[in-house]
């Protein structure tokens, strides 16, 4: 167990999809929640908190920045099914570490996926920490899919980060520490945020299968209302 995180080159490719998950003894392709020809949602290995989830590219990519058109439709529309479906009844975020360059903005994995995380806006000033961490000495700048895409043509790494009611932003970044967004989470919650060392934890397999549950719920609570509204 101690050596699963150095046995794959990528574990979001085919060829190292869910290793983690067969090593600890959680769900596999059961756990995705989401997905088309071109992306998949899942819980993330080692949540923070419940409704952790990851969207990740099918194909590789550095980045989502560096997907072509139909990924970034695709994304679109994982976005969708959690705002209106999971996420539909509290505030979420959504945050990539666009490592355009590998093994650049704070990424442990070079492969283009995006967390989505459950959130109050009020307890969680993101562009503050952001801002005061020390680590981005950048301005942020509006990210539509142009921005990223550019981001990756010229070869310049990025964070991005998206909220229901903030809009969408970017902040161009070289190297930041490894686990970037686990590290900020700490600072407004008290959570273990090493994922290579927490993904193995009783504590951190229960809040994935409850990650899967939430989202199993929140599907059948829509479905429910649905129904109801349809008879």
């Amino acid at each position: 167990m101690k050596n699963a995180t150095m046995r794959c080159e990528c574990f979001f490719c085919p060829e190292g999809r869910f290793f983690l998950n067969k090593a600890v003894g959680l769900p596999c392709e059961e756990s995705i929640v989401f997905e088309d020809e071109h992306i998949f949602v899942i819980p993330d290995i080692a949540p923070l908190v419940v409704g952790h989830f990851l969207i990740v590219a099918k194909k590789h990519y550095n980045s989502f920045g560096n997907a072509d058109d139909s990924v970034y439709r695709s994304l679109t529309l994982a976005k969708d099914f959690l705002d209106n479906l999971v996420f539909r009844d509290v505030d979420f975020f959504l945050f990539e570490h666009g490592a355009v360059v590998e093994q650049t903005a704070g990424t442990c994995i070079d492969h283009a996926h995006m967390h989505a995380l459950p959130f109050r806006g009020k307890e969680m000033d993101i562009e503050n920490y952001l801002d005061q961490s020390g680590f981005i000495t950048t301005i942020k700048v509006v990210a539509d899919r142009g921005t990223l895409s550019q981001y990756a043509t010229q070869k310049q790494p990025y964070i991005f980060y998206e909220t229901r009611k903030g809009g969408k932003w970017a902040y161009p970044v070289g190297q930041l520490p490894h686990q970037f967004l686990r590290m900020m989470i700490t600072a407004f919650r008290p959570v273990k945020y090493n994922w290579k060392l927490q993904y193995q934890t009783a504590e951190s397999k229960h809040l994935y299968n409850e990650t899967l549950e939430y989202a199993a719920n929140q599907c059948r609570k829509v479905n429910g209302e649905i129904h109801m509204s349809s008879s």
